[in-house]
């Protein structure tokens, strides 16, 4: 038994060595700036090494229209893909962790505006997400995420 502790300690800190991202501090669920949405962050189904992460809207605030029709992504830019719920929509692609733990190169795709931003993720000591989108690289947006977790996150309720 004593071994077999010492070997897994070892191969543990050899994939640490060998670059392997720490992709436990990002993954998960994580609400967004003022609760809107839910986004899952996983690892991207490219298969490329080293690991890029995606995230996908998982829950909206308010799933539904005025009509109780499931929100759309209608301000795509392309006019195909307009119609197509919300929930699953993924916004988050391609990014790739770099020495100091920051994830870059990825891109943001922002659903109320249907631009695409270049961003980073950074998990900070506090337990926060901090996702930055910019575009030309000079204006730029940072929002801090919460993980669902870490929060109760509830269907609205009317109060009476």
């Amino acid at each position: 038994m004593f071994n077999l502790r010492i070997l897994l300690l070892i191969s543990c800190v050899s994939v640490r060595a060998l670059g392997q991202p720490a992709l436990e501090g990002v993954m998960g669920t994580w609400a967004t700036t003022g609760f809107g949405s839910k986004v899952q962050i996983y690892p991207c189904e490219n298969g490329r090494n080293p690991v890029e992460l995606c995230g996908s809207i998982t829950w909206l605030w308010e799933e539904l229209d005025e009509q109780g029709i499931a929100r759309v992504d209608g301000n795509n830019p392309d006019k195909t893909l307009r119609g197509r719920a919300l929930v699953g929509t993924q916004i988050l692609s391609g990014f790739r962790q770099n020495e100091d733990g920051v994830w870059k190169g990825g891109k943001v795709y922002n659903p109320d505006d249907g631009r695409t931003y270049s961003g980073t993720i950074q998990d900070t000591p506090t337990g926060l997400l901090k996702l930055k989108g910019c575009a030309l690289k000079f204006f730029c947006q940072t929002q801090q995420w919460r993980r669902t977790a870490d929060v109760c996150i509830e269907s609205p309720v009317a109060i009476k």
